[in-house]
């Protein structure tokens, strides 16, 4: 599932406020979802590869803060 369809899940279903999208490496986005969806210019090609990308895992907080895990699912199989 892609990243722009849990989040859209998401928020249909809860008050959520928070996301932090993270990678094997990094963390993507780490703030208020206000801040995701209101994304600069300059940020728009950046945002939608990231919103295409394949989650590996969600864990929602509170019903407020959701943890996005992305990656390959190739790379992170066992």
């Amino acid at each position: 599932m892609k990243v722009k369809n849990v989040i859209k899940g998401l928020k249909a279903k809860y008050d959520l406020q928070e996301i932090h999208i993270i990678d094997e490496t990094k963390v993507i986005y780490s703030g208020p979802l206000s801040g995701w969806n209101n994304t600069d210019v300059d940020m728009i090609v950046y945002k939608h590869r990231v919103e295409n990308m394949e989650v590996l895992q969600k864990l929602l907080f509170n019903h407020k803060k959701a943890f996005i895990f992305v990656g390959n699912p190739l790379i992170n199989q066992n």
